[in-house]
């Protein structure tokens, strides 16, 4: 349908007013017919955009700005892009072309009529399908990954009950090594150093007293002369008790010396003095620091430390609260540094150790000596040094010895 240009010899409005012969009593002349650019002939695309604001009648579109044009690029869910051209604001879908401007200003009154008419697959442009089609592909995609998140919802759900499943389990086992740990320290406790101590001390008291009361036996008597052969009886048992009572009380002489395996009366502490690098590291003390159920990382501080005792070549701690002594070990949980941890441990521990000149040392043919660092426990720590023995030491490090100091 062709649009209507009005004639230029029609006077305008404005210029009918301007003139002399305005008369406000006489109506104005019929505007002029509508032009495309009119509501009634804008393009059905833009108007789809806003089925839910229609615009005033008589109001002219804005025009497309270059940044962003009515009719852009529309790129389909592959990322390739096909362009579209722009119908112009001439554009009507043929279903209009033949109404009324009533008509035509109904269907803008109602955005539902509006958005059928320019949806509708035989009234539609090409490029509103276009878009149609790259709107379905993304919600199409937006299903797919809904879906995708769903399964793995499910598969998080079932691993975090998985997961709560096992914790508890450990929490468990956890209890239950606890309390087997317990048992153990019960059965064990008549052997732990301290209670084999005590009986031998406690022997030798016995023993003592077995042979002073032989001795009054037979210097109190009946009155009666004793026979060669109950001398003789008397003599061999007085010797074995004696042998038994000297035999008990040499053991523990040297039990409280430290020249056998067991815990002394006296027990020792471990103190450090520093051989070269930070002078703050000297006259440290050996101390436990508890990481789980039986283990303790060795840690070192100023006032207090682990009792410590030396069973054979196991360097064993008394520890507070354990009725079963723990050892010291050279641990190997990492590789290729220059020096690593050392850890006291529920049990014996490394075998090997003795002192010399030069305090605890290992019989480890990879030991070369021991460390003493500030380290992730907030406190120094005790390292040993192993295959390498000159390095250049961190300034929070340094090279000790550990020897014997007395209990506090």
């Amino acid at each position: 349908m062709a649009a209507y240009t009005p004639s230029n010899d029609i006077p305008s409005y404005a210029d009918h007013r301007a003139s002399g012969s305005f008369d406000p009593n006489v109506p104005p002349k019929p505007p002029p017919k509508p032009r495309s650019e009119d509501v009634s002939r804008q393009s059905t695309p833009v108007l789809s955009q806003f089925p839910h604001q229609p615009s005033p009648l008589g109001a002219k579109p804005s025009p497309p700005t270059p940044e962003r044009p009515l009719y852009a690029e529309q790129v389909g869910p592959q990322g390739a892009s096909q362009a579209i051209p722009d119908p112009g604001p001439n554009w009507l879908p043929k279903i209009l072309e033949d109404k009324s401007i009533q008509d035509l200003e109904e269907i803008l009154r109602k955005p539902e009529l509006l958005s059928a008419t320019c949806h509708s697959r035989d009234a539609a442009h090409p490029s509103t399908s276009a878009s149609d089609e790259s709107l379905q592909a993304a919600l199409r995609e937006n299903i797919a990954l809904a879906s995708h998140l769903n399964d793995v919802e499910a598969r998080l759900s079932h691993l975090q009950a998985s997961t709560q499943a096992q914790l508890l389990s450990a929490h468990a086992l956890e209890r239950q090594w606890r309390q087997k740990q317990s048992d153990m320290d019960r059965a064990l406790s008549p052997f732990s150093p301290s209670s084999l101590y005590q009986r031998l001390g406690a022997g030798a008291q016995d023993q003592e007293m077995v042979c002073q009361a032989l001795e009054e036996s037979f210097l109190e008597g009946d009155g009666a002369v004793a026979t060669e052969r109950e001398i003789t009886e008397w003599v061999r048992r007085y010797r074995d008790a004696r042998r038994l009572y000297y035999s008990r009380r040499e053991r523990k002489e040297r039990w409280d010396e430290g020249r056998v395996g067991g815990n002394p009366t006296k027990p020792y502490r471990l103190k450090t003095t520093v051989v070269s690098g930070d002078a703050t590291k000297n006259n440290l003390y050996v101390q436990s620091y508890h990481t789980g159920a039986g283990l303790n990382d060795v840690a070192l501080v100023s006032e207090g430390g682990s009792a410590a005792f030396l069973n054979g070549t196991y360097q064993q701690f008394d520890l507070s609260g354990s009725t079963f002594p723990s050892g010291l070990k050279l641990a190997y949980n990492q590789y290729y540094t220059r020096w690593l941890d050392t850890q006291i441990n529920a049990g014996y521990g490394d075998e090997g150790f003795s002192f010399n000149g030069s305090g605890l040392i290992s019989s480890n043919p990879q030991f070369q000596g021991w460390l003493v660092c500030d380290w992730y426990h907030g406190v120094p720590q005790l390292f040993w040094q192993y295959y390498y023995a000159d390095i250049e030491l961190p300034s929070s490090c340094a090279k000790v010895e550990l020897h014997r100091a007395n209990l506090a």
